[in-house]
């Protein structure tokens, strides 16, 4: 009968533990890959249903939409009634346009959503309601959209 080599079966082990230590590491990098992948597609999802929501909104309200319409273009002629509406469609598009912002900057969302979006944000600062808008209520939103903002 021969003798057992411990050494060479001790290396056996060795080398079979860091086979084992290496494939659950690939395994969890994949894992977390795939749930970051999941993250931001569900993040992409939430962020696009409350655009698609606040889209229907306005589609469905013809009150609304006219003081969507007359708030971009003359902001000063809003009644007071018509002014808080404006301001809480504003505050609705801006917290999700902060929402998209700030997911980009921070890897938790898609970029190109933001790029995207950018030239909407850009679109309505450009109207003479948006601006006195904005002007008046600069407030309740991360520092880095407001920066982006002014």
């Amino acid at each position: 009968m021969e003798a057992i080599n411990w050494e060479a079966l001790q290396a056996i082990s060795e080398a079979l533990g860091l086979v084992v230590v290496i494939a659950s590491l690939i395994f969890v990098g994949l894992q977390v890959r795939q749930n970051s992948e999941e993250v931001r597609s569900s993040s992409y999802h939430g962020v696009t249903d409350s655009f698609n929501l606040w889209n229907l909104t306005l589609s469905q309200n013809t009150e609304l939409s006219k003081v969507w319409l007359k708030g971009q273009s003359s902001f000063d002629e809003l009644t007071e009634d018509e002014l808080v509406k404006f301001e809480f469609l504003l505050r609705a598009v801006f917290r999700i346009w902060d929402t998209v912002y700030y997911q980009s900057r921070h890897g938790t969302g898609d970029h190109t959503l933001w790029e995207c979006e950018r030239k909407n944000v850009d679109f309505l600062l450009s109207s003479p309601g948006g601006r006195a808008w904005w002007a008046a209520h600069p407030y309740g939103f991360s520092a880095g959209f407001s920066q982006y903002v002014e």
